[in-house]
């Protein structure tokens, strides 16, 4: 498919989802292959629950309020070679960047998996920030969206949706080192313990807040959290590092181990990515 074709792909994408903002909402299950903070048995990560449309109404019933919105895309590339799946992912990029703005994507950014924590080497991950999640399940449910960007994996990858929570105890943004080449994000997954948001808040927030002083002195300049859109109990951490050298004692630490305990239902997942010059925005 040239560059025109991909331009054509997502006019249409665009079009339909002004039509509609509903859509089937996407999400699936993903293993992922990243380090788990206690025994291997139990690192499924989430996100298969089908539900809202990513938009919250106000007191009126006809006024929309933007919910700022993250898709978390976590796939096996096809090709082994990574110039080869370089150049399958960037024209389809580059060509529907125009469009993907328009309806709310603000922020496209690719990352590859390191040897860190069990991580599997070269995962793809994708994680694109929407200012606004009313057209998150009509683009990304997209039939025309997924023929595009099929032919990048071995198999479909997982498309998870979270809601922004910067009101939960955070710090710095997922840029915050973009300065350095490379840079690293460590993907924290899991499910919470209570199904009471404000429960979970007060537990995380109180975790943040010992942990933050440690995190920050070993390297880490961002701790940016998400929730489930369709399950507010699962829990997305994005965790900048400038540098790779402390990630796996911090998070190997018992003491932080044993705060994990004290918030998720289970053993989180922990993945370690890597920057890339792919194309994104």
């Amino acid at each position: 498919m040239n560059n025109r074709s991909f331009v054509t792909v997502f006019a249409l994408l665009a079009v339909g989802c002004s039509s509609s903002s509903s859509g089937t909402p996407v999400g699936n299950t993903d293993t992922d292959a990243g380090h788990v903070t206690a025994d291997s048995g139990a690192s499924q990560e989430q996100g298969t629950d089908a539900g809202s449309t990513g938009t919250a109404d106000a007191s009126d019933a006809g006024t929309h309020v933007a919910v700022p919105s993250a898709v978390l895309i976590v796939g096996t590339l096809a090709d082994a070679d990574l110039t080869v799946a370089q150049g399958k992912h960037d024209p389809v990029a580059k060509g529907g960047e125009g469009t993907s703005k328009m309806l709310g994507d603000v922020a496209h950014t690719v990352m590859l998996g390191t040897a860190l924590l069990g991580t599997q080497q070269n995962r793809f991950v994708a994680f694109d920030r929407w200012s606004d999640g009313a057209n998150i399940d009509a683009f990304y449910g997209s039939k025309d969206f997924q023929n595009a960007l099929g032919p990048l994996f071995s198999a479909p990858p997982s498309v998870n949706v979270f809601v922004a929570q910067p009101g939960w105890s955070t710090y710095g943004t997922p840029d915050s080192a973009n300065a350095t080449d490379p840079h690293y994000w460590v993907l924290v997954r899991g499910k919470m313990k209570s199904a009471d948001p404000k429960v979970n808040q007060a537990t995380h927030d109180g975790i943040a807040s010992q942990a933050a002083p440690q995190a920050k002195a070993a390297g880490d300049v961002a701790h940016v959290v998400y929730t489930g859109r369709d399950d507010v109990q699962q829990f997305l951490a994005v965790d900048v590092w400038p540098d790779s050298t402390n990630i796996e004692a911090f998070y190997g630490n018992p003491n932080v181990q044993m705060a994990f305990g004290q918030l998720f239902d289970g053993i989180p997942t922990i993945a370690v990515y890597s920057s890339t010059h792919w194309y994104q925005w």
